[in-house]
C-alpha cells in the first residue's frame, strides 16, 4: 500500500523542477535568467524611417549605455501610377546612462538620400537629416514589468527644407513585460509632434504609434522578434526582426517591416544595426 507513494513523491517534486524551470524570471525585467545580464534586453523592433530622428519609433525600456550605427532603407512602389520611390538613410544613435535607472539618448544627424521616379520625372536628392536629444527614466519596476517615460526633442539640423525649418517634441512610455527567460514583451506609446515653420505659416503635425513586439530568445546569442505597430493616422505596421550577439557586447539586428492597411503607400522598409551594448 506504500509502494506509490516514493514514486507520487518523486514525480511531485520532478513536476515542480520543471515547472520552476520553465517559468524562471529574472530578478528585475531588464536582467536574463537567474539575474545574468545580456545585451540587447528592452529593445523593441526598430525600423525608423517615418519620422525626423526615429519619432514614433518605440525607445529601449533599459538603462544602458550603447552606441549604434543606424541604417535603413524604404521603398514605394505604385505600378499603376508609374510612380516610386526609394528612401536610404545613415544615423549614428547613442545612450547615456545617469543615476537612479535615467539616460539620455542621442540622434546624431545622418546622411538621407532620396530617390524619385515617375513617367517624367526622374531625380535624387541627397540630405542631412535631423537630430534628437533625450531623456529616460523608469517610474515603475516590477520583478516581471518596468515602465519608463520619456521626452525627445527635435534637432532642427535638416537640410530638405530649402526655405523652412522642422522643429518637434516627443513624449512617449515604454514598457517591457517578462512572462519567463527566454521571453519578453516590449511595448511602446509615442506621441510625436512636429511643426515646420516656412515664411509666414507654421504647420503642425501629431502622428501618434503604438507598438507591441514579442522576443523569443532561446540563447544567449540569437533571438528572433515579431510584432505591429499601429500608426491611426497612417497604416497597420507588421514587422519582424532577427537578432545576433556573437561576441561580448556586439549586437547585430535585421528587421523588416511591411505598411498594411492605411494611407501610407510604403511598400516595405528595412532596418540593419549594429552596435556595442555596455552594462
Amino acid at each position: 500500500m506504500d509502494r506509490p507513494r516514493p514514486l507520487i513523491l518523486a514525480t511531485l517534486l520532478a513536476v515542480t523542477c520543471i515547472m520552476h524551470a520553465t517559468v524562471a524570471r529574472a530578478e528585475a525585467p531588464c536582467e536574463g535568467a537567474n539575474g545574468l545580464s545580456r545585451p540587447g534586453e528592452g529593445t523593441p523592433i526598430r525600423v525608423p524611417i517615418f519620422g525626423p530622428a526615429d519619432f514614433g519609433t518605440a525607445q529601449e525600456v533599459c538603462a544602458r549605455s550603447r552606441i549604434s550605427l543606424e541604417s535603413r532603407a524604404a521603398l514605394l512602389v505604385a505600378e499603376s501610377e508609374f510612380y516610386g520611390t526609394l528612401l536610404a538613410g545613415l544615423a549614428l544613435r547613442a545612450t547615456f546612462v545617469l543615476p537612479r535607472k535615467t539616460w539620455i539618448s542621442l540622434w546624431m544627424p545622418g546622411i538621407e538620400s532620396r530617390y524619385v521616379a515617375n513617367a517624367t520625372v526622374d531625380t535624387t536628392q541627397g540630405s542631412l537629416g535631423a537630430g534628437a536629444l533625450g531623456f529616460h527614466g523608469t517610474f515603475f519596476e516590477l520583478p516581471e514589468v518596468a515602465l519608463v517615460a520619456y521626452g525627445r526633442a527635435l534637432l532642427p539640423t535638416e537640410t530638405l527644407f530649402t526655405n523652412a525649418t522642422r522643429y518637434g517634441i516627443e513624449p512617449g512610455i515604454s514598457a517591457l513585460y517578462r512572462p519567463g527567460s527566454s521571453v519578453e514583451v516590449p511595448i511602446g506609446i509615442a506621441f510625436p509632434m512636429t511643426f515646420t515653420a516656412g515664411p509666414g505659416t507654421v504647420t503642425s503635425l501629431v502622428a501618434p504609434a503604438f507598438s507591441a513586439d514579442v522576443v523569443w530568445r532561446p540563447v544567449r546569442g540569437f533571438g528572433i522578434a515579431g510584432g505591429a505597430a499601429i500608426r491611426p493616422a497612417d497604416s497597420f505596421d507588421p514587422r519582424a526582426q532577427l537578432r545576433f550577439y556573437p561576441w561580448q557586447n556586439l549586437q547585430i539586428l535585421l528587421a523588416g517591416l511591411f505598411p498594411v492597411a492605411g494611407t501610407d503607400r510604403t511598400s516595405a522598409a528595412v532596418s540593419l544595426s549594429v552596435g556595442w551594448e555596455s552594462f
